[in-house]
Parts: structure tokens; C-alpha cells; sequence
């Protein structure tokens, strides 16, 4: 059994598969398939809900931060995005595009992420004495951080909405990655450590 957003359930059946047995499987996974399905449905909803409106307010923890965001409705055909002081973003232009807006909010966090996590990143190498490549920096929508076999350490924008503790066990954690490529006890007696 398969279950997405896109595709709805999805049965695979093997040659020869008795078709009783899939009821049967059907009927076993009720709950599973019933539990999941909402939570695509709540996940739609909830993206059609975002995709509508802005933020006013804009909170990261990570940073200490807090901004107000204020739409500026312009003649001009893009979106703007510039800070106001430390406090205030302004965005400006066509406002009514909200998925323009988004996407200069989401350009504005990575370029905030791209300053402040690599420093944190290399600050924590420092102290645990751990090394990485590089780091890179992105928006990926399941996972906080991770580490490539190369050393790279590719990092989760969205780190910036969480307490800064948090953030320094994502960090840590994908530093010891790069000593121990799996989740061994090895790899948790380093975390520990």
C-alpha cells in the first residue's frame, strides 16, 4: 500500500495475488489509510490557506528576531523585498501576487540563514573539534539539516524559526555525521559526548 497527495492510495498487487487478500489488507489498514488521507486533506488545506495570505509578523528564534511586514501596493509588474531598519520588511510591487510575495519571504530567510547558520555551524566545529567541507543551504521539506559522504552539510532555512538550542543540537548532530555516517551507537556515544 501506497498513500501520497498526488496519487490518492495506491495497491500494488503481486502476479497471482489472491484478490480476497486484498480486502482482507484493505480492511486491516483501515485506520492507516483513513489517518493518512486526512492528513493530506489538513496539509491541502492548510497550503491553500498559506498560499492566500502574508504574514504580519514574522518570528525567529533562532536569531532573537522579530519583524513586522508591511505591503506596499506598487505599478510595478515583480515583488520587492527590502529591510526596513532592523525591524521592518517592506515588500512592494505587485503584492496581490501572493506567490511572488512568498517566494521573496522564502529569498529573504535563505539569505538571513546563509549568514548566521554557517558562522554557528563553524563555531560548534570548533568547539566539539569536527570538520565538514562546506555548507550549503536550503529549503527542504522534511528535513532540518544533513550530511553528505563528502562532508557537506546542507542546512534547512526554517532552522531559524526554533529556539537556538534546538538548533545547536541540528547542528551537532550533522557534524557528527560526518565521523560516523549512520545512527550507531558510536554515532550516539559521539553526540553524547
Amino acid at each position: 500500500l501506497r498513500i501520497s497527495p498526488e496519487e490518492g492510495l495506491e495497491v500494488v498487487v503481486p502476479r497471482r495475488y489472491n484478490p480476497e487478500r486484498v480486502q482482507r489488507l484493505l480492511q486491516e489498514k483501515k485506520t492507516w489509510i483513513i489517518r493518512n488521507t486526512k492528513r493530506f486533506e489538513e496539509d491541502r488545506r492548510r497550503k491553500i490557506l498559506e498560499q492566500a495570505t502574508l504574514p504580519e509578523v514574522i518570528h525567529l528564534p533562532a536569531l532573537g528576531e522579530t519583524w513586522n511586514v508591511r505591503l506596499e501596493k506598487g505599478n510595478q509588474t515583480g515583488v520587492y523585498l527590502c529591510e526596513e531598519g532592523h525591524a521592518t520588511l517592506s515588500i512592494r510591487g505587485a503584492i496581490r501576487k501572493i506567490p511572488d510575495c512568498h517566494h521573496a519571504l522564502r529569498k529573504w530567510l535563505a539569505r538571513k540563514a546563509k549568514v548566521y547558520l554557517p558562522v554557528r555551524l563553524q563555531a560548534m566545529a570548533r568547539k566539539h573539534e569536527l570538520s565538514f567541507r562546506k555548507t550549503v543551504i536550503r529549503g527542504q521539506k522534511t528535513l532540518w539539516g544533513s550530511c553528505s559522504s563528502r562532508g557537506t552539510i546542507s542546512l534547512n532555512y526554517k532552522l531559524l524559526f526554533i529556539e537556538p538550542k534546538m538548533v545547536d543540537v541540528i547542528l551537532l548532530h550533522e557534524l557528527c555525521h560526518t565521523r560516523h555516517r549512520n545512527h550507531s551507537t558510536r554515532f550516539w556515544t559521539l553526540m553524547e559526548e
